[in-house]
């Protein structure tokens, strides 16, 4: 007799009772949030790229390559300073998936209103608030401002009625009237306003002329903020900082989890001020560990799994946390890990869109297997496939490969007749030694493809339920 088991979403029965593995069809991005934008913004060159915006391109084309859809939240779009630079025409270039004759961007944007417009609107203000109501604190990363800057002008935001943006967008419209509030009442900058008004029309644009796909975004809740932090436990960060307030800082965070995350922040520089030093350190660490673990949240909200890519130095105590998660599986669901060589990462963000188009359309059977099931094996072969894409063979340097081979099996002919009586043991290692360097670009090639870290995904557990036992 056999117990079938209902797999939840991930919607496969087994009949060993085990749950088959989950495929991977929506990623959400940690890395294309807003804030995340600004810190890749801020780091410049990246292991994914040289600069800033070839790191994200490469990282939205592994994206693409992992999952079937990229799932991404209406901020995102208005508020992504990398978005911004990019721009809708030259995004779709490099990273639009073909149909027919027309290019399609590779995701779907979630919003809780109908048009990129009206989500402009929508982060400011409740659609049922009354004129004295609050506005929200939102802090717009996409303003070319330091941290601490941009904190302040959401924090200016959060103390101002609603009357003041309305009266403004009734006579301005909406972008314009969010930007003479940002101007008139919130002192930022109008050089850098006007800049993000022009990267928000671009997009409002591309919404217009009917190239986004959007669709209703799921709402976050405490629940959710509950499993999602719960797979990256308090008790696991607090030996990756260095004061007695970092770690008072971190208890209050995980306690006020549910708060909004420009509070977050901001209650965040009240308690860790430090410019530099080890107060700065630790504010960063803990500023990574609850972004990370609010987006889990809302990936969940948005029914996608979540991913996290390596950015820095594995080493740095930033990153210790994500090579925690690589050993540490999801409570309740999976963790697989991406494994890349390094070159490889760099060369996504510069390939030119037909050779990326081509890679996945030769590589298309590893690409589902990798999807499906997570298999190490299958990520090899697709790395393989984009190893053969980006080298490019010097005629030169293979024909002195292969004069180099054939001397070196004739060596080995050689030795394995002239010194019959010379024991195996001696003659063993040099025949070995023949073999291992006529082999020696394969050797390479093959360690190459176990790669190193380059991301982590957590797969959702979906809810689930026994079935009777046919028997």
């Amino acid at each position: 007799m056999f117990g079938y088991r209902y797999g939840g979403a991930a919607g496969r029965v087994m009949r060993d009772g085990a749950e088959a593995p989950r495929r991977i069809q929506r990623l959400y991005v940690v890395e294309f949030d807003s804030l995340a934008q600004r810190h890749v913004c801020d780091i410049g060159m990246t292991r994914f790229g040289g600069d800033a915006e070839s790191s994200i391109v490469a990282m939205m084309r592994l994206a693409d390559l992992l999952s079937e859809a990229i799932v991404l939240t209406d901020n995102m779009i208005f508020d992504g300073i990398l978005f911004h630079r990019i721009g809708p025409r030259r995004m779709l270039q490099l990273v639009g998936r073909p149909v027919g004759t027309n290019l399609v961007f590779p995701f779907e944007i979630r919003s809780r209103a109908g048009t990129i417009e009206e989500a402009l609107l929508r982060a400011l203000r409740e659609p049922g608030a009354t004129g004295r109501d609050r506005l929200h604190a939102f802090e717009y990363d996409a303003l070319d401002l330091p941290e601490p800057e941009r904190i302040e002008i959401g924090q200016r935001i959060g103390g101002l009625r609603v009357r003041e943006l309305d009266r403004r967008v009734a006579r301005h419209g909406i972008s314009e009237g969010i930007a003479r509030l940002l101007i008139e009442r919130c002192g930022a900058p109008e050089e850098q306003v006007r800049r993000m008004q022009e990267s928000w029309a671009a997009w409002i644009k591309a919404d217009l002329d009917g190239q986004l796909t959007i669709r209703p975004a799921g709402e976050r809740d405490d629940t959710g903020d509950d499993r999602a932090f719960a797979l990256d436990p308090v008790a696991r960060m607090r030996d990756d900082l260095q004061t007695a307030d970092g770690r008072l800082a971190l208890q209050w965070v995980e306690a006020n989890r549910h708060e909004r995350r420009t509070t977050i922040r901001a209650r965040l520089r009240d308690w860790l001020p430090g410019v530099d030093g080890d107060q700065a350190m630790d504010r960063q660490v803990i500023e990574f560990w609850h972004n990370a673990c609010y987006l889990r949240s809302l990936a969940y909200a948005q029914e996608a799994e979540l991913i996290e890519f390596v950015l820095g130095d594995p080493e740095a105590v930033q990153r210790r946390r994500l090579k925690r998660r690589r050993r540490a599986p999801a409570q309740g669901g999976e963790t697989r890990q991406v494994r890349l060589p390094v070159t490889l990462l760099g060369e996504l963000g510069t390939m030119p869109r037909s050779v990326f188009e081509t890679v996945l359309y030769n590589n298309r059977d590893a690409i589902a297997d990798w999807r499906r099931s997570g298999d190490p094996g299958a990520m090899r072969r697709v790395a393989y496939g984009l190893l053969e894409a980006s080298d490019q063979p010097d005629p030169t340097l293979l024909s002195r490969e292969t004069l180099t081979r054939l001397m070196l099996v004739v060596l080995a002919a050689f030795v394995a007749d002239a010194f019959q009586q010379t024991p195996w043991v001696v003659k063993a290692p040099v025949l070995l030694a023949a073999v291992l360097a006529s082999s020696w670009s394969d050797i390479k090639t093959f360690f190459r493809l176990r790669g190193r870290l380059g991301a982590v995904i957590d797969i959702r557990d979906g809810e689930r339920r026994e079935l009777p036992d046919p028997s």
